[in-house]
Order: structure tokens, then C-alpha cells, then sequence
């Protein structure tokens, strides 16, 4: 680039300080990229994504990628986040492109699933890339530290009913991190149906162009051949266990 104008990513939730845009004036042309900065190797993990999910749903070009593997600059889509397009149609109770962007998202990873699937071990299973986020809270060192060693934290709250959207539900969020605990643990030898998926399509990883056919599926790193049961709970993780599990 020369002499780009580069700034943080910003949207209405904040900033990230790993993804940059960088603006290049050409002439009379401006074009803009996408600069994402990865620690430890991640990078491979979103290009490897990248390069196999294309095949089957629309993803970003990678425009360049540095010797160090840890810089990765892609192409910028012009777009609002499929979050907001929800958030903006919940206030106006009109949901026919909610459910026309749905659709034609679950299309897409259909077509995904139906051409790749498979079957993973067990042990795999547990070993997923995308499964470290439930493993590491449930049975790793975290959790030692958080419930086991902790003090004064929210975890002192876990053991109350949980009451979502005003209705109260008999149990207790205690309750349910026992029995993953206990389903985690108990995790019998066997093989599991399993398909190539993004491995975290939720609404925060969608951009919606000018049509509702006109999508980009973003944030390739958890991709990973995963069972159908991790596929359809990751709205669920977002929503609930992510805005949990950020306490610790």
C-alpha cells in the first residue's frame, strides 16, 4: 500500500484491536481491506478455513498474507452486519428478509453439510478446536479457578432458578454445568456423524450486502468436521453460555 489511511474496525459493540480497515486512493478510485493481525498461528486456521469453505459458501478473498503468518489482508465488503438487520427488523416487526437471509443461509451450509460428511471419534469430538471454548470452562483450569477456587464472582449466583425472558425455569445454571460435566466425562468410545462446517455462523459472522443473497460468511477459525449438535447450538452459545463464559 501507499500511504493508506488505516483505521480500527468499529461498529456499534466497539472495536476489536486485531482488525483494521486500511483505505488506498487510486487515482480517483478508493479501495478499502480488511488488515487482521492473529497470535500464536491462528492465521493458519482462518486461511485453511477459508480456502475450504469457499467451495461451498461465499467467503472473503484473501488479498495477501505476510512470510510471518500472522498478518492477513483481505478484500472489504461494503455490508451491514446480519445483527443489526435483525435488531433493526425486530423493532419494526417486519420479518420477511429476516427470514429470506435465513433461508438462503441455511441453503448454503446444507449444501455444506450434505457434501461433507463423515464420521469423527469420540476423542476427537472432545478434541475439536471449536469444543476448546466448553472444554477449557468445563473441565479445564478455568473452571478450577473460577468455581473451585474463586470468590466473589457471579458464580455465587449460579445455584438460583433461571429466569429467561420472564419465565422461570427449575433449574439452576449449576445444575446444567454438572451435567456437561458429567456428559463430557462419560463420553463413551464411538463414532459420531459429523460435516465440514464454519463451526461459528451465528449472526455476528454474516454480512448482508445490498440484496439478502448478497452474503459473506466472516471469522473462519473454528471451522472444524463437527456433529450436527454443535451446528445447531452455537446461536444458543452466543446468546446465552458466550455472555456467561465472558465472566470467565
Amino acid at each position: 500500500f501507499t500511504n493508506p489511511e488505516v483505521s480500527l474496525l468499529q461498529n456499534k459493540y466497539g472495536t476489536n484491536d486485531r482488525v483494521y480497515i486500511a483505505s488506498v486512493r487510486e487515482s480517483i478510485i478508493t479501495k478499502k481491506f480488511v488488515i487482521k493481525f492473529f497470535r500464536d498461528k491462528e492465521s493458519m486456521r482462518e486461511l485453511d478455513g477459508i480456502h475450504l469453505l469457499s467451495k461451498f459458501i461465499p467467503s472473503p478473498e484473501i488479498i495477501h498474507v505476510n512470510e510471518e503468518k500472522d498478518l492477513i489482508i483481505l478484500k472489504h465488503y461494503e455490508g451491514n452486519l446480519y445483527i443489526d438487520l435483525i435488531n433493526k427488523n425486530e423493532f419494526s416487526s417486519n420479518y420477511n428478509d429476516i427470514i429470506e437471509i435465513e433461508n438462503y443461509k441455511e441453503e448454503l451450509l446444507n449444501n455444506l453439510h450434505n457434501a461433507t460428511k463423515t464420521t469423527i471419534s469420540s476423542v476427537d469430538y472432545l478434541k475439536l478446536h471449536n469444543n476448546r471454548l466448553y472444554r477449557e470452562r468445563i473441565l479445564g483450569k478455568r473452571f478450577q479457578d473460577f468455581f473451585i477456587n474463586g470468590k466473589d464472582n457471579i458464580s455465587q449466583y449460579f445455584s438460583l432458578n433461571l429466569i429467561i425472558n420472564g419465565r422461570n425455569y427449575k433449574t439452576s445454571i449449576n445444575e446444567i454445568i454438572s451435567q456437561l460435566r458429567e456428559k463430557f466425562l462419560k463420553l463413551s468410545p464411538q463414532n459420531i456423524e459429523a460435516f465440514l462446517d464454519h463451526g461459528d455462523a451465528h449472526s455476528w459472522n454474516l454480512l448482508v450486502g445490498e440484496n439478502n443473497q448478497d452474503i459473506k460468511f466472516i471469522d473462519f477459525e473454528y471451522y472444524d468436521y463437527i456433529p450436527a449438535c454443535m451446528a445447531l447450538t452455537k446461536p444458543l452459545y452466543c446468546d446465552f453460555w458466550g455472555n456467561l463464559f465472558f465472566y470467565f
